[in-house]
């Protein structure tokens, strides 16, 4: 006796429904925060079709980079994962 529920055309479709709906639930913040990093202060603060309807611009990146050297901050991250990794086979063989 197969006691399995047999899965039908219409279940599939309503679980990819509301596996889509959640899905862009949880990307659409990502999504908006990417686009609003291109507007200026002025324009991310306009209503949501007004702000996409604006220039489009790198002038906020430039400034997170004047008030905190950002590039300094990325660096030392990259100097020190790339140093912990070149350190990890080494350290393995003396452990052995």
């Amino acid at each position: 006796m197969n006691m399995a529920r047999k899965i039908t055309q219409t279940r599939k479709t309503t679980v990819t429904v509301i596996a889509w709906i959640i899905g862009f639930l949880i990307f659409f913040p990502i999504l908006w925060t990417i686009l609003m990093s291109f507007k200026s202060e002025g324009d991310a603060i306009k209503g949501p079709l007004e702000m996409l309807t604006s220039h489009w611009t790198l002038e906020s990146y430039g400034e997170v980079q004047e008030r905190s050297n950002y590039f300094r901050f990325f660096m030392n991250s990259v100097v020190i994962s790339v140093g912990s990794r070149c350190r990890k086979p080494r350290l393995f063989w003396v452990l052995r």
